[in-house]
């Protein structure tokens, strides 16, 4: 294994620094930050064993790491939102100009914020409630890799918004009930009967309580209930980015170094020295202006 390639880059918005490392069957592209490793792609090369042998395919890559921290940009704080889609533009444009086989990117999307009463959501099915569609798909097109699931979910968005598929408030009382409390239960009966679609019964209640109030009530039961609608669990599925998805990035400047820099810090060896486990797609308190709670 070579010693890896440093890079600082200067795009319109941010900088950044870039690391390459050069491994035996599979490269990585990454953005390091000053607390960890902010983005890692992993990238498959023509020489691998298992391409070759056809178990991994060289046009998928891998996003093994993707970690949101206002540290993750060199000259300013990275904003939540903005500055999120800016490093992951970046980082996947960079990784598809200098491996040009790389048609799709794959992830798992374990993205979640914390509730004002302390407790953690998954940002998807914040996202899906909402707006009918994942944080992923509605900045980067993403879809779910496996075609059944895929159109298994795109079945469960029509159930949500299909009258005549929604359950009457007993059947979904009872679906919910052992996951929460009796009080919030009936708290949800007006904004749910007065509802044509779920869509409509979580706008209601959006419109009446505000996105605290919203990730509060439904907080406990979300996850069983897509579950329960889309019949598998979107936060376990493999999903995907096509390249083209990818937007352009202007790199006004770009910087070899000679060594890493003092203030990167990431890759495997640093997340395994400081006890962080590898291997997640969470960005905390990704949409700044979508959930500021």
């Amino acid at each position: 294994m070579s010693d890896p390639l440093y890079f600082r880059l200067e795009t319109t918005d941010y900088k950044f620094y870039l690391t390459i490392s050069k491994g035996v069957g599979a490269d990585t592209v990454s953005i390091g930050g000053k607390k960890g490793e902010c983005v890692n792609v992993a990238i498959n090369t023509p020489e691998s064993l298992a391409v070759k042998r056809e178990y991994h395919f060289i046009d998928t890559a891998t996003i093994p790491i993707l970690a949101w921290d206002s540290k993750c940009a060199i000259d300013k704080d990275l904003a939540k939102g903005s500055g999120t889609i800016a490093m992951i533009n970046t980082v996947l444009s960079e990784t598809m100009k200098r491996y040009s086989y790389v048609k799709v990117f794959t992830f798992t999307d374990n993205s979640h914020i914390t509730c004002s009463n302390g407790k953690e959501i998954s940002l998807l099915s914040l996202s899906v409630i909402e707006y009918g569609k994942t944080w992923y798909e509605r900045h980067f097109n993403a879809f779910i890799d496996d075609s059944n699931l895929n159109r298994k979910y795109k079945n469960g968005i029509k159930i949500m918004n299909d009258p005549e598929l929604k359950m009457s408030f007993t059947d979904f009382k009872n679906t919910i009930k052992s996951y929460t409390n009796a009080s919030t239960v009936e708290s949800l009966k007006p904004h749910y009967e007065s509802s044509a679609t779920y869509f409509m019964f979580f706008k209601s209640i959006l419109d009446m309580v505000g996105k605290t109030g919203l990730c509060i009530l439904v907080i406990d039961w979300i996850d069983m209930f897509i579950l329960h609608i889309f019949q598998f669990n979107p936060n376990g599925a493999l999903w995907a980015i096509r390249s083209s998805s990818i937007g352009p990035v202007q790199i006004e400047n770009e910087t070899q170094l000679t060594k890493k820099p003092r203030n990167q810090n990431g890759g495997g060896a640093e997340y395994i020295r400081r006890g962080i486990s590898q291997g997640r797609v969470n960005i905390n308190d990704i949409l700044e202006y979508e959930w500021s709670l």
